[in-house]
This record gives structure tokens, C-alpha cells and sequence, in this order.
């Protein structure tokens, strides 16, 4: 069924229930019988089983820019399948069980913008699979076994921006090999290492092994960092990303957070350091003037107050499951979500401080003390000799 399209500005062909084997051969008239082909630039295979991408599909459609060849069990792509793509930007052949690509498989797709190779079992991903001089700007190769992208893989394509390589096995990926980059998703592999392209806008890197971040100078372009789950111990790298929104750094293990490792002024709107193993925190000399939403629950945090200027600022604050004994929020606080259960909190101190704070703003409470503890509006808390 064929049929115009808006959205791909032409007409687009749906073939359904097309069986094809793996040894099965075909011609341009299994495709194209009774189609004037040339005015076809989309295809889209439904509810079908192609063992095999033949090479006479797209020299049967030869203006075609879009294929969509999604949850069709292909396993093979015939020798010289994309020779007569030249026209191809769109190339979708997710969910399928291609484990294996023969270098320059991809060579004749000088228009290539968007692959999409999700969830095919895809082993190695080796240089050489696209012509020089691509236009390649968006690749997803995610839910695959591949356990290394080597530095070449992507060296003919200069103008790469989206990278989504999510729930692989990788070891290694260098990203700033990815000069244009803008938004990368390592996400869910094995990484120990992160290079941060000089470029790049947004990236997502939790569940990893990552113990070292690296940056060739200063990024400042970086908006969002999601780094949770992984190993790090050490953030000084974070003053080399000023307008910083977003830092995610959840599950980690950190046990020092302090203003040297951020740069002088920063537009942080976000700072997630729940599940670390904190003992210091002190931002003080850091103009956090946009922070919003700040997470040190889960710590191993006894004093805070030195932060109290900040803590007026932020609206989110969340300082559950510390040692925390004493809050210094003003009057003129600007808290709107506020966790303090489980710490050591004075009485005397809390007290106050529930006073400051807006009461449907707290949030959570503590359901039995440990002995010497007594419950103060859901909250245990201690008479403590504070000086």
C-alpha cells in the first residue's frame, strides 16, 4: 500500500506480511512490480519476516530516504545492499538480529543522517562502516553486547552530534574523538573512564565503573551531567563546566563536596549527592544563586550549618539519613520540600527551625526513636550539649 505523505514530503510504501529467507532469492519486480518507484521516498515493513536485506530493495526505490525495517528477525545484509542508496537519510533497522557488520557495509550511504541499529545482539561496531566525508548526525546503538567502540569507528563522521550507546558491555568509548558531539548516552556499561568533548550539551553516564572524568578544557556548553552509580571519588573536574544546570552524582563515593571543586560562579540548577559517603560539605565561597533542588541525603554529614545561606535559597532540600544535629534556615528561607528524618537532631535547634519552615513543606517522618530520643512533631530528636 502506498500512499503521500506529509510528514516525509513524498509517498510512502507499507509492504506487510513479506516472508523472506535467508538463502531466498529476489528480484526488483518482488518489490516494485506494479509501482512507479521513482516517486517513492519512504518504506516501512510491518508485521513481516526478511531474513535478509536484499541488495535489490534499494535499487528498486532508488529516491528513497527513508527505511524502516523494525522487528523483522533480519540477520543479513547482502554485499552492496546501499550501493544505489545515495538518496538514503533515514535508516531504521532496530530490534532485529544483526550480530555481526562487515566493514563498509554502510559505504554507499553518502546521505546517511539517522541510523538506528537497537537491540540486534551487535558484537564489535568496527571502523570502516561509512563513507568519508558522511553526513551521519544522529547513530543509536543501544541494547547490544558490544564491549569496546574503537577511537576510529567514527572518524568519517565528522558532523556526528546524537550518540544513544545505552546498555551495551562497553570498556571503552573516547568521546572526545566525537568533536561535534551535543548529546551522548553511555548510560548502563562498563566504563572507567569518561572524556568530555568540548562541545557536548548533555550526557548521560550512569551505571558505569567510572573512577575519572576527563575534560580538554573548559566545556561551556555542558547543561546536564548524569554521573550516578558509579565509582567516583573526586569531582575537581566539575570547575571546567560553568553553566552546569543539572549534576547528578547520585551513588557514588565521594566523601568531600567543597567550593574548590566548583568554579567561582555557576548556574547549577540541580545538585543530586544522595548515596555517597559525605562527610564534608561546604559550597560557602560559590555563588549558587540559581540552585533549586539540592539532595545530601544518605551521607555521613554531622554539620551544615555553614551552608545555611544556601539552604535559604534552594526550594527542594533533602537531608534525610544523616548525623545532622543543628539547621540554621532563616525566616526568609525559601523551602518548599524539606526531608530531615533520620539524624541526630537537637531538640532545642528543631524546634526553632520548625518555626521557619512552612509545616506542608516537611516531608516524611520518623516512626520510633533510639533510646534518649523523643518524637517532636514526627521527628526524634536529642538534647544536645551545643556550644
Amino acid at each position: 500500500m502506498c500512499y503521500y505523505s506529509k510528514e516525509n514530503a513524498g509517498y510512502e510504501c507499507v509492504f506487510a506480511n513479506v516472508q523472506i529467507g535467508e538463502y531466498e532469492i529476489v528480484t526488483t519486480e518482488f518489490f516494485a512490480a506494479d509501482i512507479r518507484s521513482e516517486n517513492i521516498t519512504s518504506l516501512v515493513f510491518q508485521n513481516s519476516t526478511i531474513f535478509k536485506l536484499p541488495k535489490v530493495l534499494l535499487s528498486a526505490f532508488p529516491n528513497a530516504t527513508v527505511l524502516k525495517m523494525e522487528h523483522l528477525q533480519l540477520n543479513t545484509i547482502e554485499q552492496g545492499a546501499f550501493d544505489q542508496a545515495q538518496q538514503l537519510e533515514q535508516l531504521y533497522l532496530n530490534f532485529n538480529n544483526i550480530s555481526q557488520l562487515e566493514p563498509g557495509v554502510f559505504s554507499g550511504l553518502q546521505s546517511l543522517f539517522l541510523l538506528d541499529l537497537d537491540g540486534n545482539g551487535l558484537l564489535q561496531f568496527p571502523a570502516g562502516l561509512f563513507p568519508s566525508a558522511s553526513n551521519l548526525y544522529s547513530i543509536s546503538i543501544m541494547n547490544n553486547r558490544l564491549t569496546r567502540i574503537e577511537d576510529n569507528t567514527f572518524a568519517n563522521a565528522p558532523e556526528l552530534g546524537y550518540v544513544y550507546a545505552s546498555s551495551n558491555n562497553i570498556e571503552h568509548f573516547d568521546l572526545s574523538l566525537i568533536p561535534e558531539a551535543v548529546m551522548v548516552n553511555v548510560s548502563y556499561n562498563r566504563l572507567t573512564e569518561v572524556k568530555i568533548p568540548t562541545k557536548l550539551k548533555h550526557l548521560y553516564a550512569s551505571n558505569n565503573r567510572i573512577n575519572r572524568v576527563v575534560s580538554k578544557g573548559e566545556n561551556k556548553r555542558l547543561k546536564e551531567l548524569y554521573l550516578s552509580h558509579n565509582k567516583l571519588t573526586d569531582i575537581s573536574w566539575v570547575a571546567k563546566f560553568p553553566e552546569l544546570k543539572t549534576l547528578d552524582l547520585r551513588n557514588n563515593e565521594l566523601t568531600d563536596v567543597v567550593s574548590e571543586h566548583f568554579p567561582a560562579q555557576t548556574k547549577l540548577k540541580t545538585l543530586l549527592l544522595k548515596n555517597n559517603r559525605l562527610v564534608t560539605f561546604d559550597l560557602t565561597k560559590v555563588s549558587l544563586e540559581q540552585l533549586r533542588v539540592l539532595d545530601l541525603s544518605n551521607n555521613r554529614l554531622t554539620s551544615v550549618e555553614r551552608n545555611s545561606a544556601l539552604f535559604d535559597k534552594v526550594q527542594k532540600l533533602y537531608l534525610q539519613n544523616n548525623s545532622i544535629k543543628t539547621l540554621k534556615l532563616s525566616a526568609n528561607n525559601s523551602i518548599k520540600e524539606i526531608w530531615l528524618t533520620h539524624n541526630d537532631w537537637d531538640c532545642a535547634n528543631l524546634r526553632q527551625q520548625l518555626q521557619v519552615i512552612d509545616f506542608s513543606a516537611t516531608l516524611g517522618h520518623d516512626f520510633s526513636c533510639k533510646p534518649g530520643y523523643t518524637l517532636l512533631t514526627e521527628l526524634c530528636c536529642k538534647e544536645h550539649n551545643i556550644r
